[in-house]
């Protein structure tokens, strides 16, 4: 692999505890920075850390925080943990989603309320205060998906979410250049 070097730079990985978010979170502790994984689920990501800690040489470079990125309380908590520990935010990849496959007659207010609060709230919440964090400037890396981008039936409230994901994107950007922080959505 491929190891730019981001040794000294600090970087939370939200939904980090498995699939995309548990990869990334790897390849940025073998690149030497210090990574922060976040995740809702409280088992999984104990176990995620028990994994990890298996195979990184520096422990005291990882920090696991359980947090509902829904609930703007556990974002603001996660933010503030990574800064007194690490004294830094570098990057911050906004990578807690879910998905259902429900066709639009079928929906119900919760599966709303769920897939829109975990997809393109966790985003926003994320993004916003990882800016705060980034007093030197940074990178926020939204995780957005191709369902944005394709009619799939069963898949539209996912799809709208992810497009708010995505717009969300664009305007982030414009509006934190100025304070030297990039922000990108990739569409794995």
């Amino acid at each position: 692999m491929l190891c730019l070097d981001f040794s000294n730079k600090t970087v939370i990985v939200t939904g980090g505890a498995s699939g995309i978010g548990l990869a990334t979170a790897k390849a940025f502790l073998s690149c030497g920075a210090n990574v922060v994984i976040c995740d809702r689920r409280k088992s999984v990501l104990e176990e995620a850390i028990r994994d990890i800690k298996k195979d990184v040489k520096s422990r005291e470079r990882i920090l696991a925080v359980h947090c509902d990125m829904s609930r703007e309380k556990d974002v603001s908590v996660l933010v503030n943990k990574t800064l007194k520990k690490f004294s830094g935010l570098d990057i911050f990849v906004n990578n807690a989603g879910t998905w259902i496959h429900t066709p639009v007659l079928s929906l119900e207010e919760r599966d709303i309320s769920k897939i829109i609060g975990d997809n393109l709230v966790t985003t926003i919440l994320g993004t916003k205060h990882a800016a705060r964090g980034m007093t030197k400037g940074g990178v926020i890396i939204n995780t957005g998906s191709f369902a944005a981008r394709m009619s799939r039936l069963g898949s539209g409230l996912y799809a709208a979410a992810k497009s708010g994901v995505e717009q969300f994107t664009r305007i982030s950007a414009a509006e934190l250049a100025s304070k030297n922080i990039r922000v990108n959505c990739i569409i794995p």
